[in-house]
């Protein structure tokens, strides 16, 4: 995982210095977005790797406290865009793991918008 990281890390340092020209910064931002789902991949499985071999454990999360985990990390977006969240659902409990489950919402929540 770290070579992907130090490619986005580099290119990306690269392009914040204003030192390249368009057409390098152009083929730095692909480079960048290449990395970047390279580094996905690779973390979906590990991810996999994990849960196929029993080390990562489902916990029992509430979908109410999910969803107001992620109002409260959005909320100075929701803010800026005057966009109030009113949730009506009852609390289910589910065994998902939380960190996927919270980005999935959180992917979205930033679609919303």
């Amino acid at each position: 995982m770290r070579t992907p990281l130090t490619s986005i890390i580099g290119y990306s340092d690269l392009m914040r210095r204003d030192v390249l020209s368009r057409e390098d910064n152009i083929t730095s931002s692909q480079s960048i977005y290449a990395e970047a789902r390279r580094l996905c991949q690779m973390s979906d499985a590990l991810l996999y790797g994990l849960m196929a071999n029993g080390e990562i454990e489902l916990e029992n999360i509430s979908t109410k406290c999910l969803v107001n985990d992620l109002v409260s990390s959005y909320k100075h977006k929701l803010r800026d865009k005057n966009l109030h969240v009113k949730s009506t659902m009852k609390t289910e409990h589910l065994r998902p793991i939380k960190f996927y489950s919270f980005r999935l919402f959180g992917n979205l929540m930033d679609k919303c918008y």
